[in-house]
């Protein structure tokens, strides 16, 4: 609908707005409170960069681990007001990268960190394949039994 009414804005020096607004089918109104509207939106896209600014800037420093949820919570911290789906929506649209793509594959890699770090030290050692984690025990079964 955007492209509609900049269509006619263009347009209006040449043709007529209420010419234009019955040829493409919209209202008059709807065309004249988009315009009137027109203020506030460069207005919001500015407020929207300088957000994306900080969002940037705490993302940054906190080594790019910080996602939506930390995010909000140190911009609220830092006395800026804003909501927690804006702060994802313009996270999304400016290329701000999350640390894993969704919660299994978060959920996976810190399973596989205390598997092979944290829980090598706490088992037992075998006679012949050394320490084994039971994924690596689950591996080397299954290949036992493909082979």
């Amino acid at each position: 609908m955007n492209d509609t009414y900049a269509f006619i804005e263009a347009e209006k020096t040449t043709h007529g707005v209420a010419f234009l607004c019955r040829l493409l089918k919209v209202a008059r109104s709807s065309f004249y409170a988009w315009l009137a509207a027109a203020r506030t939106r460069t207005v919001r896209k500015a407020a929207d960069e300088a957000l994306v600014h900080e969002i940037t800037i705490i993302h940054v420093g906190s080594r790019q681990t910080y996602g939506v949820p930390r995010i909000h919570a140190e911009l609220r911290r830092l006395g800026r007001r804003v909501n927690r789906k804006r702060v994802a929506r313009l996270m999304r649209e400016h290329g701000i990268p999350r640390l894993w793509p969704d919660r299994a594959t978060a959920r996976a890699d810190v399973f596989d960190f205390i598997e092979t770090f944290y829980n090598r030290r706490r088992l037992r050692k075998h006679k012949v394949f050394g320490y084994l984690t039971p994924a690596e025990t689950r591996q080397r079964h299954q290949h036992g039994l493909a082979a």
